[in-house]
């Protein structure tokens, strides 16, 4: 018997214009309703703390096993996808990137999103390594384009070029992104996630506090993403942290290093982002999920 994980990030009643949620990061609440339903009727729903255990003790999944799990910390998973999956009783996981939570900062790829779906200009200029790369700005598939393009590239490379990138872009369209711009870019703070923990039904796990890629870190800043993230969610919550979820989770967006200080900060379980289902004969620290909505990624129960 096989597991499926979905991975979600934001479930929304929000009507996008433009470019935003170009990538369909956020599902429609209509729509995670009835794959809430679908999942309540034909499946047998583990939490992660059962994954772990059927995975340990090498104890067969049952038939159509899978498990609901949030990236991120949305708002929206509070106020849209939690009201929905308490209705279904399906439980679900939230690896929250702590560094975001209870202020109004953006995620980098939203200031990139929020600059280039408001600009006005109709070219920009951004340096992307060796390459002076013009992008033209006319339309809206332009903007989806040079979005694609620019956020692709970032997360190939280190930190502080990426800031570079993004700052860049945020002159060159003479947009400055703020939360005010979407509901979707609105992040939970500890209250939501405070009351959201007292439920049987929902876990909290790190997801390191910038959201950066650890594989990218020096081992230094990476010990501290994963350990501080680790911290603040036992501070507020006051329970033991056991579950995370590598940022971008690419097989290039962790290695070794990263799994080892995982398991050395307490860590039993750290899926990835990489499309798949999974067996009981499967690393904690590699599982596959299955990215729902985002860049067409299909729900695999329809």
């Amino acid at each position: 018997m096989s597991l499926i994980i979905l991975l979600y990030h934001g479930v929304t009643k929000h009507l996008s214009e433009g470019i935003e949620n170009i990538s369909g990061k956020h599902i429609k609440s209509d729509l995670f309703f009835e794959q809430m339903k679908i999942l309540k009727a034909n499946c047998h729903l583990l939490s992660m703390d059962d994954v772990l255990s059927h995975i340990t003790q090498k104890k067969p999944f049952p038939e159509n096993a899978t498990a609901v799990t949030f990236d991120d910390g949305f708002e929206n998973n509070y106020t849209v996808a939690r009201p929905i999956l308490e209705e279904h009783e399906i439980p679900a996981t939230f690896y929250l990137t702590t560094g975001m939570i209870s202020n109004n900062k953006l995620f980098w790829v939203d200031q990139l999103e929020g600059s280039l779906n408001h600009t006005i200009k109709k070219n920009i200029n951004i340096q992307l390594g060796p390459k002076l790369k013009k992008y033209e700005l006319s339309s809206l598939s332009s903007k989806s384009s040079a979005l694609k393009d620019i956020k692709l590239y970032c997360k190939g490379i280190s930190s502080t070029e990426k800031t570079r990138i993004v700052s860049q872009v945020i002159e060159e369209t003479e947009v400055i992104p703020n939360i005010d711009m979407s509901p979707n870019y609105r992040m939970m703070n500890w209250e939501m996630i405070k009351e959201m923990n007292q439920s049987k039904l929902f876990t909290f796990g790190g997801h390191n506090v910038e959201h950066e890629i650890l594989s990218a870190l020096p081992t230094e800043k990476m010990e501290w993403q994963i350990k501080s993230s680790i911290e603040t969610i036992e501070d507020n919550l006051h329970t033991n942290v056991i579950h995370y979820a590598y940022p971008e989770g690419q097989e290039n967006h962790f290695n070794n290093k990263v799994i080892e200080i995982l398991k050395s900060s307490g860590i039993m379980c750290c899926p990835s982002a990489i499309n798949g289902v999974n067996t009981i004969k499967d690393d904690l620290f590699k599982l596959k999920r299955v990215m729902v909505g985002m860049n067409n990624i299909k729900f695999p129960f329809c």
